[in-house]
């Protein structure tokens, strides 16, 4: 079965933490560096022109903190309405039970939390603020709507250790699933690269002991590889879509290189883009990323 892409929403440039490893391009520069926030009614607007042309899997409502966007339920309804499932990716911190039955309502499909660490100092270091309750929180309130619901871990070396304790911790609040993120040398991580970077085999190590963990708890590990030369595409072409905060379409979220404003793309533009990602003919795209090892190792292969 034909596995689809995704595409990202980076709705707003602003976040209520300071995280060491985000992957945002305008993190480390001044408020003056991070893209201007357009108009719902022209997001909406843009947005649908992808939305006509391809078939996702999911949209994944994402930012900066989506959760600080305004229009988050009205945007998500109209997803809904178009028949998209949605995708909450937070770090939790305003994650509260109006808010998730709001969405809900509107028809979020899931949610995805960052959790750093099976320790509340360990995530808050790394969130550069107090926010380990807050995501527990999140999960629990999440989970108490009926949502489906999975934590998020990027891999650095100051939290790797502590990955063989997270699926008991998620166990005890009914998570089954943790995404694990290789880190991504992009962004704020590529600010801080000598304190967390972390070797492709402590990497592996440490994921084979965590899976045993896992199995133990009935919790399954999805581990999200930036820097394997195994890595392939889906087979549906490219897997992750992106609109940055100023309707910028990108062929990735951790690229700060973008293909231009959606409104100055014409039809045509996108009908052939949309034909090179499903048909896999990445060479002819590779040029328009920068900062995205796993978009340039699908073009190599």
């Amino acid at each position: 079965m034909r596995e689809l892409p995704s595409l990202w929403l980076e709705l707003t440039p602003r976040c209520n933490l300071a995280c060491q490893f985000c992957y945002n391009p305008w993190r480390g520069g001044s408020k003056a560096d991070h893209p201007e926030q357009v108009a719902p009614e022209v997001l909406r607007a843009q947005i649908a022109r992808v939305l006509d042309r391809v078939e996702f899997g999911y949209v994944a409502l994402s930012g900066g903190e989506p959760l600080l966007y305004d229009d988050l339920v009205g945007l998500t309804r109209w997803l809904t309405e178009r028949g998209q499932r949605t995708i909450l990716t937070t770090n939790g911190r305003l994650l509260r039970p109006g808010r998730v039955s709001a969405l809900r309502e509107a028809g979020l499909g899931g949610v995805q939390v960052s959790l750093l660490g099976s320790r509340a100092r360990t995530h808050d270091e790394l969130a550069g603020r107090s926010s380990w309750v807050q995501a527990l929180q999140a999960i629990a309130h999440a989970r108490a709507a009926g949502l489906s619901t999975s934590a998020t871990f990027i891999a650095t070396a100051t939290n790797l250790d502590e990955l063989p304790r997270m699926p008991e911790l998620v166990s005890h609040l009914g998570v089954t699933r943790i995404v694990v993120n290789e880190l991504q040398p992009v962004g704020s991580a590529h600010e801080n690269l000598d304190e967390l970077d972390v070797s492709g085999e402590r990497f592996e190590a440490v994921v084979r002991e965590a899976q045993l963990s896992a199995a133990r708890t009935g919790v399954t590990l999805s581990i999200v590889r930036f820097n394997a030369p195994a890595y392939t595409p889906t087979a549906g072409g490219w897997h992750r879509w992106s609109v940055s905060p100023d309707a910028q379409l990108k062929l990735c979220n951790h690229s700060s290189q973008t293909l231009g404003p959606l409104s100055d793309l014409e039809d045509d533009d996108l009908d052939g883009l949309a034909h090179h990602l499903s048909t896999g003919d990445y060479a002819a795209l590779e040029h328009r990323v920068d900062s995205c090892r796993c978009f340039a190792l699908a073009a190599a292969g």
